[in-house]
Formats: structure tokens, C-alpha cells, sequence
């Protein structure tokens, strides 16, 4: 006897599997032997095309670093958006996309992070009068502040919010990664398998942990936020 079946994943309907089955009896022994063998159209695996993405906006062309805190001063704004000009904050923005390669520095929504908060650890004040872009620091002291980000993969959305310790040391800056708390937003719909592995590999980048390693600890110059990602929103604005 020789059957062919047909399967349909419901999950991804573009992809088939053929399954045949073949089964050989003998009356002597009264044993059944079954032979099973799967087929998976190759043009499948890679070449479906997956659901059109919901409309998003325009991409921007800059990606802002925004202060979200409700006492945040505007002395650096763009439109109604106040961006970010607190050195302790710059160096923790420009640390924290440095070590994660920029994977949550572009956000569909115009952000490459926002500043929830931030308090002095020598007793200063949060509005800090002195940024990185008004000369060099040299004021000395400690601030624990914590700044969302996110990141998009079609219908997923991705939020950290990631709580950092920094030292300005007259001109560098030491930067310490304490915590990471991250929150998943909507359901992936893939179509094709490479759509599933590439969202995989990007899943398994974005929950890489930096808290208590070496590689969440390093120092970040002046020149560093200047000319990276930091400097280059701040000059655009």
C-alpha cells in the first residue's frame, strides 16, 4: 500500500509538506512496516512572501535623544520635542549604542532614546547647567539615570529601559550598565522560515545582557559624544 498525504500549516500557509507512506504487510508474520519519508519545497523556505507590514510612518531623518523627565528644562529643543543636553546622559546614550552596535538607535518613531530620569549621587542638581557641547566639563561628580529605548521588527516591538551609573572624570566619562528591564510588545507573523531565523538573531541580540559584565562597564570621552551618535542628533537639531 502506498499513500501520499498533503500538509498545510495553518501557521504558514505557503508552506507544504508531502509525507509518504508506505506500508507492507505479510500474512505470515502478521508485522507491518512503515516507511515514511517528508518533502519540503525548498522554494518555500526562503522565497514566500510574507504579509504586507502595517503602514508606519515615514522613516525620519534623525532619530532624537528626548528628554521625557516632567522637570526636564528646554534649553535644547527641536519643534515640541526638548532634546537631551545633560552630559551625564549623553555619555550613558552614546555608551549604550556603542555596545550594543546601534540595534536601538533608529525607532520608526523618530527616537534613539529618552530620558526617564536622573539624580545626582553627590547631592547636585538634575539641571545640570553644564553639556557636553559647551566646552569641557570638568565639574566632577556622579549621576544614576535610566533611559528607554526601543526597537522594531515588523509587528514586534521591543522597549528596555536600562538604568545606568556615570562618573565624569574631567573629560571622560566612566559608564556602568545596572539594570535592564525589557517589555515585548504585539506577535510576529513570518511567512517564510528566514523571516522567523532572522528575527531569532536579532531577538537573541536584543536580549543580551549588560548589567554586571565587563562589557556593560567602559569610559566614554568628550570627542566620543561629540562625533557619535549623541553629536550627530544634536548638530542635526
Amino acid at each position: 500500500i502506498h499513500i501520499s498525504y498533503l500538509f498545510i500549516s495553518p501557521a504558514t500557509p505557503a508552506m507544504s509538506v508531502i509525507a509518504s507512506a508506505r506500508s507492507v504487510s505479510t500474512a505470515a508474520s502478521a508485522q507491518v512496516h512503515v516507511e515514511v519519508s517528508i518533502t519540503i519545497d525548498p522554494g518555500y523556505l526562503c522565497h514566500c512572501q510574507d504579509p504586507p507590514p502595517a503602514p508606519q510612518p515615514d522613516s525620519p531623518d534623525r532619530y532624537l535623544f528626548v528628554d521625557g523627565r516632567p522637570n526636564a528644562k528646554a534649553a535644547v529643543t527641536l519643534g515640541s520635542r526638548i532634546l537631551v543636553s545633560d552630559r551625564f546622559a549623553l555619555a550613558a546614550h552614546e555608551f549604550w549604542h556603542r555596545i550594543t552596535g546601534n540595534l536601538w538607535a533608529k525607532f520608526d518613531e523618530g527616537y534613539s532614546g529618552m530620558l526617564l530620569d536622573l539624580t545626582k549621587e553627590d547631592g547636585g542638581s538634575d539641571a545640570d547647567p553644564t553639556s557636553a557641547y559647551e566646552g569641557p566639563a570638568g565639574g566632577g561628580g556622579t549621576a544614576v539615570l535610566r533611559i528607554a529605548f526601543w526597537h522594531r521588527f515588523k509587528s514586534v516591538t521591543h522597549r528596555i529601559l536600562v538604568d545606568f551609573r556615570v562618573m565624569d572624570r574631567s573629560g571622560t566619562f566612566s559608564v556602568e550598565v545596572l539594570k535592564e528591564t525589557m517589555r515585548r510588545e504585539g506577535h510576529l507573523v513570518c511567512c517564510s522560515i528566514c523571516c522567523s531565523q532572522e528575527y531569532q538573531q536579532a531577538s537573541k541580540l536584543l536580549h543580551r545582557v549588560f548589567a554586571a559584565t565587563a562589557a556593560g562597564r567602559g569610559v566614554v570621552r568628550t570627542i566620543d559624544i561629540l562625533n557619535g551618535t549623541s553629536g550627530e542628533v544634536a548638530r542635526a537639531a
